[in-house]
């Protein structure tokens, strides 16, 4: 029996909430009373990150690629194409794991799905298999340890490689994700040595069964995005679904996580989770050209095919001090909110930020340094460039997603 748990807005440390809006699920990330990261998620299972043995179809030379068989995930019986470029694909796991002299129609190969099948076109697969974990990410390979790029502690990545290399199986690459940076040894460890075991259960599957088939289901989207957040500043999770909060205790539970973080489940009808943290209020404000700041300046986000632009207005700002200390906090606060404006909407590509003009170069570097201090919060890989010669600042946000204001 499920216990129904209250749950109060509180405005210390991190939390994720996930509730239903209109035909999807919505997670919201919080750090205190913020928010500062919106993903909208699908409901039913995903063809991302998939893997199959699929049959080799049509090779089709002038475009070197080949259609693979796959099934569906929902429906074992459907069977489905995917695409797979030869260019990015020069090795091919077969599923008999010996050396063949050509590829040709009709072999069997282990791939995964690395795009969903979009505006009429078939899904992405890649022989590049991956599994990943809350720390790390291994996949096939030589032996090779590499760090995600946000990692910058030499010292601190020359004694985890030490310490790993060891439990590491000589035909797997490891990637340690920024979540893993300064955690425990044993704890990393613990999750190599757990996602060996599935790959090795994984490759030797492939070799029993015949395609196409589907062999591993991807997580749920939702516990994919857990993984991202799972760190020492999330404090809690929150739901009012009850499938959500069954899955998430028991991926916490199983992955030893439980003793540290908790997710919780809210049910009140009279008061429901979206009305509680007043999420339609949330997403219209994101919609919204203006940002209204603190100090009574405002921020206007524009969106172009090339690029997204961004103005900083002084506004009603009142600041008792000089104009270009006024100035300078009125920038700085701007710089705070855009770096989270970029997370809650999912801007990405080249962004230009036109701050209010400052005249001295002091204060305009601090500026670029307290913006690049915000950047690095940001789970997606973000980076400022630098001040164009008409004093813009540029930069540039990787793709992962949609932005928000074409999904919803």
């Amino acid at each position: 029996m499920i216990k129904k748990v209250e749950v109060l807005v509180t405005m210390e440390g991190s939390k994720l909430l996930i509730s239903s809006y209109k035909d999807k699920y919505l997670a919201v990330y919080y750090k205190g009373d913020k928010a500062y990261d919106i993903e909208v998620l699908d409901k039913g299972l995903r063809m991302l990150d998939s893997i199959h043995i699929a049959k080799v179809g049509n090779i089709v030379d002038n475009i070197s690629a080949a259609f693979l068989d796959i099934v569906s995930p929902s429906n074992k019986d459907e069977r489905l194409k995917a695409y797979y470029s030869l260019t990015d694909n020069k090795r091919h796991i077969y599923t008999d794991f010996s050396e063949h002299e050509r590829f040709k129609q009709n072999d069997e190969i282990l791939v995964q799905i690395t795009k969903e099948a979009a505006k009429g076109k078939a899904c992405i697969a890649s022989s590049n298999i991956s599994l990943s974990g809350v720390y790390t990410v291994l996949n096939l390979g030589q032996g090779k340890i590499t760090f995600s790029s946000k990692i910058d502690d030499k010292a601190w990545k020359e004694e985890i490689k030490s310490e790993l290399i060891r439990y590491l199986d000589k035909d797997f690459n490891l990637v340690l994700r920024t979540n893993s940076y300064k955690v425990k040894n044993e704890l990393i460890q613990k999750e190599l040595l757990l996602l060996s075991e599935e790959m090795k259960r994984l490759l030797e599957k492939a070799k029993h069964t015949k395609s196409p088939a589907l062999i591993k289901l991807p997580d749920k989207e939702y516990i994919g995005l857990l993984k991202q957040f799972l760190n020492e500043d999330l404090k809690e999770i929150i739901t009012d679904i009850d499938e959500v909060f069954e899955d998430i205790s028991a991926y916490l539970k199983d992955s030893d996580k439980s003793k540290i973080l908790n997710c919780r489940l809210y049910k009140d009808e009279l008061l429901p989770l979206n009305k509680l943290y007043a999420l339609d209020s949330l997403i219209e404000g994101v919609k919204q050209r203006k940002v209204w700041l603190k100090n009574g300046a405002y921020i206007v986000i524009d969106y172009t095919e090339a690029m997204t632009v961004i103005d900083v207005n002084t506004g009603k700002t009142d600041i008792n001090k000089s104009a270009q200390e006024t100035v300078y906090y009125t920038n700085l606060e701007a710089a705070k909110e855009i770096a989270r404006q970029l997370r809650l909407r999912n801007i990405s590509g080249i962004i230009i930020i036109d701050f209010i003009d400052m005249k001295s170069k002091e204060l305009r570097d601090k500026l670029f340094n307290k913006l690049n201090k915000e950047l690095k919060e940001d789970k997606v890989r973000t980076r400022a460039i630098d001040y164009t010669a008409l004093n813009l600042v540029e930069l540039t946000r990787q793709k992962i997603k949609k932005p928000l204001y074409e999904v919803l």
